[in-house]
């Protein structure tokens, strides 16, 4: 029942193996950026190849033995919540927050912003708006519409999350 798939993020499962002369089998690791070992407790620690060395030592007729198992372990998910920007009055110098989180995995709790930071770009109504760190900034007085968009590019461990856009209009009401 060992996985031979599992992602970055999972939580830690136990390996086990036998050897045909029932004689001890010694489990270590290839590589330790992928996982640690501890006992037959695997715990991830990045995305790669998990790569186990399994050794038994002769037994009776049996000589001494050798195998190998490799566990695939993918980067993360991420998903960006994007807080919707209202229409807005146009009014030049106007400075609109934006406000989004990122979430790995399957977990509830918001990323850390600065190890997983949110980028934003103006993808229409360049002439209307600009980013300014985490906010909109209104260029003139013209109506139009504006769309920004969200991202993050993720890391060596999390794939980059599904850009998320945001359209508003601009206009003097």
């Amino acid at each position: 029942n060992t996985p031979t798939k599992k992602s970055f993020l999972d939580g830690p499962f136990n390996i086990s193996a036998t050897a045909d002369g029932g004689g001890t089998v010694t489990l270590e690791l290839a590589d330790k950026n992928v996982a640690n070992l501890d006992g037959t407790l695997l715990t991830i620690v990045g995305a790669g190849t998990i790569k186990v060395l399994a050794t038994a030592a002769a037994n009776g007729d049996y000589g001494p033995a050798t195998g190998e198992l490799s566990i695939e372990v993918d980067k993360a998910s991420e998903r960006i919540q994007f807080e919707t920007v209202p229409d807005q009055f146009a009014l030049k110098g106007l400075e609109i927050a934006l406000v989004s989180q990122t979430f790995l995995a399957d977990r509830t709790e918001a990323a850390d912003p600065l190890k997983y930071p949110i980028v934003y770009s103006i993808v229409r109504g360049f002439d209307l708006a600009e980013i300014v760190g985490d906010k909109i900034v209104l260029k003139s007085d013209d109506d139009g519409i504006v769309t920004v968009e969200a991202t993050q590019a993720g890391d060596k461990d999390v794939a980059a999350a599904t850009p998320v856009q945001h359209t508003f209009a601009v206009s003097e009401f």
